[in-house]
């Protein structure tokens, strides 16, 4: 059975890096992570089983294995203090508790295989995930990019090729991998070389070759498509300002993407990537420490500290230096701890210490810790499977929808999204969509009929209203999302012409998708531009302008900040705005010339107004001159009354004043 176990591990060592699933929205992140979670599950069971069978009945240990059991412990705590929907989230996407899961299984299968033979085989069926990477990238690289992307099949599409293409999933998990094997092997043919009698060294060069021709055709393809990443700043503030609010927790495992929306600082806006929302941080190490709190960094040098301690400084002890420094330096990536967990277990660096599996019970002394472990994984192992199946029908029938859509079949794609929410309907996203699903329809509904009968009114009600409710839904699950608050207020606005008071319920929710992400120019020009169409400028001039201040270079802040200016007769000031925001416009674009004329109007109008300003200035003036009195004659004294008031004399003159000399 112990031969089976291992079969089966090198066989996934093949398989994951070249493995993807068609069938669902993110075939490759996504597929890589079902993979990681169903096969290392079935791996714990054949170790179950070949515990059973064997005789010797002994559990390999080290101290790696504790410290990383450690850390998914305290990953599952954060994980139960997140609410129902970030939860189901983090379960279900690439980084969340899942993976994290899947890797402590895998870590600890390969300990209890490790020997030096299974190392050299390993080798070798890395060898051929990388050949098929390696193909599968020539095949894009020369492919004509005016025929790119490559659809297949059309009605139904199970695989869209592009110029980013990669069987590893992204282009720079392709280098990392190759990399890495291209020194494993480069090891391996230096240690022939050095054998006088080893031929085969011939072989492992023409390997070296490809492994190289890989690499640089990687590297190639990522400095001409460039590396998309969050700035090393942003990534510092956000897990700073997490570290600040939950330093033993922080924003809980798989969840950054809250933490990205609510505690970015304003200088992210000045970056080429401002529009992206990012799930991942620019360093693995800063994901993990915004996640979890305090305990990584802590385990990180704990770990470091053992290592150092061993010093066994050999040939795999510094490549996980190098994929230390690679989680330190990129983010989070899938195949650098794949690989960095793959080379702790296999025992490369530390070998495992054999444990007897022991626990005797009653007069016979019959062993049951076997069948105790066994009951564990089978408990285990069927819930992992049974969880990680119904993500996958959720993201399965969620595909299916969006086919559908495409097609402009709404209905199709609104009866797959209900299966999908059946699925898994813990998870916000899929409520949101279905939201804008039913929105869409009923927009379709009032496009296609001025004249509804009353059918058609009914139909129309039930789909508004279960547009709100899923949206609602979808906050309920993640109150803290801006998104799912974007995304109510955009049904709200859209049902203002509509339903009564759904304006004043659109700045409410816009308000509060403000306030969990209160960098987001785009945000603000939304909510702005509602206050305008509801004819409030003063508030909308403010918004406009918290716009402008978050994002000095965006050309629409300053074009709908000009005309609410306009709007409230401020027209030298309107003039200036637009001025600003033509500067940001391109000169050869649609929107440059609309603007361009708006403004030459908006000139006319000012000169016009100054010109008025001016004569009725010049004539105020000389009214003004008019009314004055230049010549004047002395005025003469009043008559005097017949009621004279009689009055002290003395007391009513005025004193005299002494003067010197007299």
């Amino acid at each position: 059975m112990k031969k089976v176990l291992r079969i089966y591990v090198r066989s996934c060592l093949l398989v994951l890096p070249v493995f993807f699933l068609p069938w669902i929205v993110n075939s490759f992140n996504t597929g890589k992570y079902y993979f990681l979670m169903i096969s290392s599950l079935l791996a714990l069971l054949l170790w179950v089983i070949d515990l059973l069978v064997s005789k010797k009945k002994v559990i390999k240990l080290n101290k790696n294995l504790w410290l990383f059991g450690g850390l998914v412990f305290w990953f599952f705590i954060s994980w139960l203090r997140l609410g129902t929907g970030v939860r189901a989230r983090s379960f279900s996407q690439s980084f969340g508790l899942g993976m994290w899961l899947a890797l402590f299984n895998w870590f600890f299968v390969w300990l209890q295989v490790a020997d030096r033979k299974e190392i050299a085989k390993d080798l070798n069926y890395f060898n051929i995930s990388a050949v098929l990477m390696i193909l599968s990238s020539l095949v894009v690289f020369v492919w004509p990019e005016s025929k790119l992307p490559f659809i297949w099949p059309k009605d139904n599409p199970l695989i869209s090729i592009g110029t980013t293409w990669s069987l590893a999933g992204s282009v720079l998990s392709e280098l990392i991998f190759l990399v890495l094997l291209l020194l494993w092997n480069g090891r391996s043919l230096v240690r022939k070389l050095k054998r006088s009698n080893d031929q085969s060294y011939v072989f492992e060069a023409v390997k070296m070759a490809v492994l190289a021709l890989g690499t640089f055709l990687a590297i190639y393809r990522l400095k001409k498509l460039g590396l998309i990443t969050m700035d090393w700043r942003s990534s510092w503030v956000i897990m700073v300002e997490s570290f600040k609010n939950s330093p033993l927790f922080g924003v809980g495992i798989g969840n950054f993407s809250t933490a990205f929306s609510i505690f970015r600082p304003a200088s992210f806006n000045l970056t080429k990537v401002w529009l992206n929302n990012f799930i991942l941080s620019r360093s693995a190490l800063l994901h993990l420490w915004t996640e979890v709190g305090i305990v990584v960094p802590i385990v990180f040098f704990v770990f470091w500290g053992w290592l150092i301690k061993k010093k066994r400084k050999n040939f795999d002890f510094y490549l996980l230096v190098l994929l230390s420094l690679l989680l330190t330096v990129l983010p989070l990536n899938v195949f650098v701890l794949w690989l960095f967990f793959y080379i702790l277990g296999s025992g490369r660096v530390w070998k495992g210490n054999s444990s007897k599996a022991s626990l005797l019970l009653g007069e016979s002394r019959i062993n049951i810790m076997p069948w105790l472990l066994s009951l564990v994984v089978l408990v285990v192992g069927f819930g992992g499977v049974y969880l990680t199946s119904k993500c996958f029908l959720s993201e399965f029938y969620l595909k299916k929808s969006l086919i559908a859509m495409s097609k402009n079949d709404g209905s199709g794609s609104y009866n797959w999204q209900i299966k999908a929410i059946a699925m898994n309907p813990k998870l916000a996203s899929l409520r949101a969509i279905y939201s804008q699903t039913n929105m869409g329809l009923a927009r379709a509904l009032l496009t296609k009929e001025k004249d509804l009968n009353q059918q058609d009114k009914e139909k129309l009600s039930m789909l508004m209203q279960q547009a709100v409710r899923e949206a609602k839904t979808a906050i309920n699950l993640e109150s803290k999302k801006s998104d799912y608050w974007y995304n109510l207020a955009r049904i709200y606005r859209e049902m203002s012409g509509s339903v009564k008071g759904a304006a004043d319920w659109a700045l409410d929710a816009y308000s509060q998708a403000v306030l969990l992400d209160p960098i987001n120019p785009n945000l603000k020009l939304d909510l702005g531009g509602l206050l305008f169409a509801g004819g409030k400028y003063e508030e909308a001039e403010r918004v406009f302008e918290e716009a402008v201040v978050k994002k000095r270079d965006l050309a629409n802040s300053w074009y709908n900040w000009a005309h609410t200016a306009k709007k409230l007769n401020k027209l030298e000031e309107a003039v200036g705005r637009m001025n600003q925001a033509l500067a940001l416009v391109p000169t050869d674009s649609e929107d440059y010339k609309k603007a361009d004329k708006e403004l030459a109007e908006w000139r006319r109008e000012l000169e016009t107004l100054r010109v008025k300003q001016k004569e009725q200035t010049e004539k105020a003036k000389v009214e003004k001159e008019k009314k004055e009195e230049v010549l004047t004659t002395p005025a003469p004294l009043p008559t005097i009354s017949e009621n004279q008031v009689e009055v002290k004399e003395d007391e009513m003159k005025p004193p005299v004043e002494e003067t010197e000399g007299e």
